[in-house]
């Protein structure tokens, strides 16, 4: 019997720079093979037009968004895996952090918000030296 872990999601990025959510949600198995995904597009991932920077893309999607919080990035120096993310009010109170490690290329993280209010916050991300942030609106 096959077991299909609805939990897991495979983010692909085009070479157009779209996003795309893959979510496998029936398997036949071996007796027909037939294989059903859900997908759902994402959007462009949004450049960082510094030549210099380690990130060549940030997004925060859904945004607004109820529960389930996408953040995702390139990086084009693997060496700089470390990446800090930083969730603010709109009062500039720390809410959370979380410490990554991220290889180079499109990663996706997925953070948990149902425990957070309706409202503004910011995401701030640090690689290495550099700050990136986005506004993210949090609906109930």
């Amino acid at each position: 019997e096959w077991v299909i872990n609805s939990n897991l999601a495979f983010f692909l990025k085009t070479r157009d720079a779209h996003i795309w959510k893959i979510v496998l949600t029936d398997f036949g198995g071996s007796g027909n093979g037939n294989t059903t995904i859900e997908k759902t597009d994402l959007g462009i991932l949004s450049a960082v037009d510094d030549p210099s920077s380690p990130v060549s893309a940030f997004k925060i999607f859904p945004n607004p968004s109820a529960d389930e919080i996408n953040v995702a990035y390139s990086l084009k120096d693997p060496t700089l895996g470390d990446v800090s993310l930083q969730l603010f009010d709109s009062h500039g109170r720390f809410v959370e952090k979380r410490k990554i490690h991220s290889g180079e290329g499109l990663n996706v993280i997925t953070l948990d918000g149902s425990h957070l209010q309706s409202g503004l916050y910011y995401l701030r991300m640090v690689v290495g030296l550099e700050t990136y942030a986005e506004a993210l609106q949090i609906i109930r």
